[in-house]
């Protein structure tokens, strides 16, 4: 021990590590170890009071605790908790009290580890303290390292002793530091762990001592109550509504019924008082008029009925032959106008057809003149001539087409005009039957006034049967001066009503030859346009018939030059050929020349050398050797040549053929663009055409509307004349009836007279 406190100087770094790990072990007691203590003391006083209130009433649970959490550190959460209770009441004496509160939502979601716990006693910081302590102890171990490292002397053997000894030493102090240190830090990690456990299974104790309080599901019989109450009132409603439905039947059967019964009873009445005062008004007017004024009357139904027959007879056969002239002029104008443009498109079709038959000549002699290269042409033309000609077919079929068109128009407007005819002689007829039967009205209403009149009378004395009789006479007399003056009025209004109508037939003849002279301007414009069309497309054909000419004349100059190119190209070929044989005739010239020196030279060598056979010999085999060598070198040179040759010949022919097949290509394309631009172009012609027919359907269109409105205005005239003409005599027969009225007043009132003074 004296010789640990022999040197105060080590002891600085373990004491200042000391008492910093003493500081932070004070701070963890005072922050961390009482806080924990006092919660631990709260929770368990929370937990035995709460725990108390299960023998409560549940109507008294809440207010209890909310007396046990008003004074604690949980007040706010218990306030938070108590706003999602729900409390349920009951009537009591007239009065609504809490019967008992119900829980929503858990405890644990209100009074939570991390508000309670975590928070308060500052848990993320005093988990980390075991690591700073360790690190203190590290740090005061590597400081009394460096203490000792600093008086180590080696100078001398004795030096390094004593320096050892003071290291050792230095070390042992620094490692007393390290121990108290890491030594604090598992203590530390203890304490710590230990009480947040403890404090977190008090709360949780807590908590599930709330949930008992307070019981849960609320919600779920909530929502089956709502369920149960929904289907009880879909079941009452729906009884209900079958109640009333049948109730409402019952009634409304039994209204129906009473007024049903009360009605048939009200008609029975009404239609028996009806009938027999209708059969017995009826039979005393009958029989009173029927007497006096049949003659006359049978006089005037005549007149007018021979007078409507004969206007109604001229009028439709004034209409009749107006159509007639109508269907005639109009046949004539737009049958020669068709005729002619059927003859126009024949001869179109037939110019076609030649032109097609031209092209099937001219790909005939392409074929021949070069069928390897114009095959696909010849191909191609074919088919664009097949679908020219089946647009041709297709324009032919549409104009003929059109011009049946044309005539089923020109049909249905005679059909129209002779229904317009059937329907203005119906409405003649129509009119003059309204006239008889308000005659007959007349007539009638005339039968019934004299015969309550006879009735009257017949209530009266025998004496004024005479004056009666005179009366009557005079009476007939009046009535026959009236037919007569209803006849004069009648041949007047007859003559006005023929007047009128040779006015009407003079205006609608005037209209018509208008109208006719207005067609026959809209024919000579229709021809002229079609003049002009026509031309248009025989110009347009010509044109395209010149270009295609030109064009087939500038293939043909193609292909020529293109046959003229490749026999240049094959005689350059046998020119080059020749130039190479010749070449290697040359070149087997020299080769048998030098061989033919070489020949000489050893030729030479042997007569240089004759002293020596063998050598001679040898010389003469080995030149041998080196002849036939050179000999085979030559050939092999002279057939690489030839061969290189060929292939570069070869290759120049087959640059050749791809360009002219390149040139057909080009041709090709270029003679399908132009078969395309003359189908465009005839497509255009065929627009045109459809836009010519279209106006052509116009101006009919509009000749037949000018001719119904004036067919009409004139039918219009003359039915406002034939009216007029009625109205007078149907004004002259009023004048003529309010006469007898008159005359039958007087009468009356002379009856009158003559009761008077019998009386």
């Amino acid at each position: 021990m004296s010789q640990f406190f022999s040197e105060p100087g080590k002891l600085i770094a373990p004491a200042v590590v000391i008492f910093l790990i003493l500081c932070l072990l004070g701070q963890f007691v005072r922050r961390y170890r009482n806080p924990a203590a006092r919660l631990l003391a709260d929770l368990d006083t929370c937990t035995r009071q709460i725990s108390d209130l299960r023998e409560r009433p549940p109507s008294v649970r809440r207010t209890s605790a909310n007396d046990v959490f008003s004074n604690s550190r949980f007040a706010h959460n218990w306030a938070e908790f108590q706003e999602t209770l729900h409390d349920q009441h009951v009537d009591a004496d007239g009065e609504r009290a809490i019967s008992r509160s119900r829980a929503t939502v858990p405890a644990s979601h209100h009074f939570s580890h991390q508000s309670i716990v975590d928070t308060p006693l500052m848990t993320e910081y005093f988990r980390h303290l075991p690591g700073i302590l360790t690190g203190l102890g590290i740090i005061g171990t590597f400081c009394g390292l460096i203490l000792g490292l600093s008086g180590f002397d080696p100078t001398t053997p004795e030096q390094v002793q004593q320096s050892v000894n003071g290291l050792i030493r230095d070390v042992m102090y620094a490692f007393i530091g390290s121990f108290f240190a890491i030594v604090s830090a598992m203590v530390v990690t203890h304490l710590e762990k230990h009480w947040l456990r403890i404090c977190y299974e008090r709360l949780e104790k807590l908590t599930e001592a709330v949930d008992r309080l307070f019981d849960a599901g609320v919600g779920e019989e909530y929502l089956a109550d709502l369920v149960r109450s929904s289907r009880e009132s879909s079941d009452q409603t729906r009884t209900l509504a079958q109640s009333m439905i049948s109730d409402l039947r019952e009634l409304l059967t039994n209204i129906v019924d009473t007024q049903v019964r009360e009605s048939l009873k009200l008609a029975e009445t009404l239609s028996g008082s009806y009938k027999e005062s209708g059969d017995l008004m009826a039979s005393r007017i009958s029989e009173s008029i029927e007497s006096s004024f049949r003659a006359p009357l049978e006089k005037i139904a005549h007149s007018v009925s021979a007078a409507t027959g004969d206007q109604s007879k001229m009028v439709e056969n004034m209409l009749s032959d107006v159509l007639v002239a109508f269907m005639a002029k109009l046949e004539g104008t737009f049958g020669q106008q068709f005729q002619g443009m059927s003859s126009m498109l024949e001869q179109s079709v037939t110019s076609m057809q030649q032109m097609q038959s031209g092209f099937a000549a001219l790909v005939s002699d392409m074929r021949s003149a070069s069928e390897a290269s114009t095959h696909a042409v010849s191909q191609q033309l074919a088919q664009t001539i097949q679908d020219m000609h089946g647009s041709q077919e297709a324009m032919h079929g549409s104009m003929n087409q059109m011009v049946q068109t044309l005539q089923a128009a020109v049909e249905s407007m005679g059909s129209q005009g002779v229904e317009a005819g059937g329907r203005i002689a119906a409405q003649l007829e129509r009119m003059y039957a309204d006239g008889e039967q308000r005659q007959q009205r007349m007539t009638d209403q005339m039968e019934a006034f004299v015969q309550q009149m006879q009735e009257s009378v017949g209530r009266g004395q025998s004496e004024t049967i005479e004056q009666i009789a005179a009366t009557v006479r005079q009476l007939d007399q009046q009535m026959q001066t009236m037919v007569d003056g209803m006849g004069k009025s009648l041949a007047r209004a007859q003559e006005s009503g023929m007047q009128s109508v040779s006015d009407a037939a003079v205006a609608l003849n005037t209209r018509l030859e208008a109208m006719f002279s207005n067609l026959d301007h809209r024919r000579q414009d229709m021809d002229e346009h079609a003049q002009e069309a026509l031309q248009r497309f025989r110009s347009e054909a010509e044109r395209m018939l010149g270009s295609l000419t030109d064009q087939v004349g500038s293939l043909v100059d193609l292909v020529d030059r293109e046959r003229q190119a490749m026999r240049g190209t094959i005689d350059t070929l046998a020119g080059q050929t020749e130039r190479s044989i010749q070449g290697m005739q040359i070149g087997a010239d020299k080769m048998r020349s030098a061989a033919e020196r070489f020949d000489t030279a050893g030729g030479s060598v042997h007569a240089l050398l004759e002293s020596s056979a063998d050598t001679v010999s040898g010389l003469r085999s080995g030149a041998s050797e080196i002849a036939v060598s050179m000999r085979e070198l030559s050939g092999i040179v002279s057939e690489y040549r030839s061969n290189r040759d060929a292939t570069a010949q070869n290759v120049f022919v087959l640059q050749s053929l791809v360009e002219s097949a390149q040139q057909e290509a080009a041709l090709r394309h270029k003679a399908v663009d132009d078969l395309i631009r003359l189908s465009e172009q005839i497509h255009a012609m065929n627009s045109e055409t459809e836009e010519f027919l279209g106006k052509v359907g116009d101006v009919m269109g509009t000749s037949f509307d000018s001719f119904q409105d004036g067919v009409s205005r004139a039918l219009s005239k003359t039915f406002a004349a034939v009216d007029t003409s009625l109205s007078t005599a149907v004004e002259s027969l009023s004048a003529g009836v309010e006469d007898i009225g008159d005359k039958l007043e007087d009468m009356s009132h002379q009856l009158g007279m003559t009761r008077r003074v019998k009386g």
